[in-house]
């Protein structure tokens, strides 16, 4: 079978970020000519993590366990004429599932027409095999990636904005000034794209000490994968953001090293606070413009917190 060999190049090395590719398809072939013709793909800088899968039973069951999955480039026919369908069904209804991506592929057209499909499947393609190409599977890919892509990002930023609004209800625990910033960079991260943002305050009158249990006078707050923490002056930090952080902070204006940016500001109460944020891809001038004055809205809405929170500690 060569419907998809057009060239080959040498896979490349898995990266830490992959998106997560699902095959399942009961042809063998189909599934070494899929990634001998997928080799060296990758999307927003980002290579794929191939899954193989030979039958409805196992998808059925991978995906019970894994819910990561990016695409899904499933047969139609396998098992049974509907195998693919119902897979589909239990993805979408069954585990409520609406973020990864299904391409349907099918060698025979199955007992449902391609129309039918559409209409009553949420699907993002149904491709034919024999007349499938390198170029069309890349195209299918491109596209489907996007549409997750973008759904994920819609979805952390909701998360964070229910941490927001959780804090704020709830802004009489002072762990809470935490809480609001790691929902803040949980949507910075979502809305920019970003893969590291960091959230370093200085000078807050000392209201940080009363928030972490160092003796420092400022505090560092740390979002990767999806994990906030505090870092404190002894803890190792990578030394390209360690780096940027201070200079930003010495020169006392914003800085940027390839696609790594840092945000200063000085609040009228004399807060420095810097912010550092690596993208998947550069920010355009428009996007600049609106992180940095997103920025200082943050820093201004936790400094005012903050001092909400002492006020009421002195009063009691």
């Amino acid at each position: 079978m060569d419907w998809l060999i057009e060239n080959e190049e040498t896979p490349k090395a898995k990266s830490i970020s992959q998106w997560k590719i699902v095959i399942v398809d009961d042809d063998p072939e189909v599934h070494n000519i899929t990634q001998l013709s997928l080799s060296g793909f990758q999307f927003e800088g980002k290579d794929i993590q191939f899954v193989n899968l030979y039958s409805a039973t196992q998808a059925k069951q991978y995906f019970l366990e894994n819910d990561d999955v990016a695409l899904v480039l499933l047969d139609v026919v396998m098992e049974s004429d509907d195998a693919g369908l119902q897979i589909t069904n239990f993805l979408r209804n069954e585990l409520k599932n609406t973020y990864t991506r299904i391409v349907l592929r099918t060698g025979q057209p199955g007992t449902a027409s391609e129309h039918d499909i559409f209409k009553n499947y949420d699907i993002d393609g149904y491709i034919a095999k024999v007349s499938m190409t390198v170029n069309h599977l890349k195209q299918s890919i491109y596209i489907a990636l996007r549409s997750y892509r973008d759904l994920m990002r819609i979805q952390n930023y909701q998360k964070g904005l229910e941490v927001v609004i959780s804090a704020i209800t709830n802004m009489n625990q002072i762990d809470n000034v935490f809480t609001l910033s790691k929902g803040i960079l949980t949507q910075i991260a979502s809305i920019f794209n970003m893969s590291h943002a960091q959230f370093l305050v200085t000078g807050l009158q000392g209201f940080t000490k009363a928030i972490t249990s160092t003796a420092n006078d400022k505090w560092d707050i740390v979002l990767e994968a999806d994990e906030a923490y505090f870092i404190d002056a002894d803890e190792n930090e990578p030394i390209i953001f360690k780096a940027l952080s201070e200079r930003t902070l010495l020169s006392k204006k914003n800085s940027k090293e390839e696609n790594i940016y840092g945000y200063y500001y000085l609040s009228q109460k004399n807060t420095e606070s810097v912010f550092i944020l690596k993208t998947e891809q550069a920010l355009s001038t428009t996007a600049e413009k609106l992180l940095a004055l997103y920025v200082t809205n943050v820093v201004i809405t936790i400094e005012n917190l903050i001092s909400s929170k002492s006020s009421c500690q002195d009063k009691t």
